[in-house]
């Protein structure tokens, strides 16, 4: 029987993976060309939906590959949910080959004073879709509201990002993401004592490496 610790819930977890399905729903229907026909499932509302542009940015090495058309549209990389009591901000991962080519800029580059460094692909997209996330949470959250942020891959680095100060029932579920930060973020964030779980399988290499 596998062992998990308290208060990981099993439930929540699943949850939380539709989720991201959903996620990557909206993100397939608005590419086609028809964002306006998504609408969530299962009972939840959606709250707000934020969107990035995807940017070409430096690689720490020149490679042998054609540099993708860029695309000044902005794409949705999640949304804000809710479902009774709970709150679920919700990020999806890498879906285009400029989003791959911005994974792969691993550039060291300050997250906020004292935290340390993560990637410039990282923060490339985390600096577009932070403003919305943090205003719905400064107008519509408060410390009893339980919150849940969720990613997978690029959208699990991300989660990790949005810690909310004042909530103290937050909990971070990720799956198959990226160490995200230096060890100086990794400390910075256990401060925070939040209940947050990196969900990957240990064949999978991108939960592997360690930002520099």
């Amino acid at each position: 029987m596998p062992y998990f610790p308290p208060p990981f819930s099993v439930d929540e977890a699943v949850a939380c993976g539709k989720l991201i399905d959903q996620a990557y729903q909206q993100f397939n229907i608005a590419k086609a060309g028809a964002p306006s026909r998504w609408t969530i499932q299962d009972g939840y509302t959606v709250e707000t939906q934020f969107f990035a542009v995807e940017n070409f940015l430096p690689l720490p090495i020149e490679l042998p590959l054609p540099r993708p058309a860029a695309n000044p549209t902005p794409l949705p990389f999640g949304f804000i949910a809710k479902k009774g009591d709970a709150i679920y901000a919700v990020i999806r991962g890498t879906q285009t080959p400029l989003e791959w080519f911005d994974d792969a800029s691993i550039h060291p580059m300050p997250f906020q004073p004292g935290w340390g460094n993560s990637t410039a692909g990282f923060m490339s997209i985390h600096q577009q879709i932070a403003p919305a996330i943090r205003q719905f949470f400064s107008q519509r959250a408060n410390s009893s509201t339980q919150v849940f942020i969720t990613g997978h891959r690029l959208g699990a680095a991300l989660a990790f990002f949005r810690p909310l100060k004042g909530i103290e029932t937050t909990k971070v579920y990720t799956f198959s993401g990226p160490r995200v930060g230096d060890s100086t973020f990794a400390a910075k964030f256990r401060e925070l004592g939040l209940a947050a779980w990196r969900i990957f399988n240990t064949e999978d290499l991108v939960p592997t490496p360690t930002a520099p």
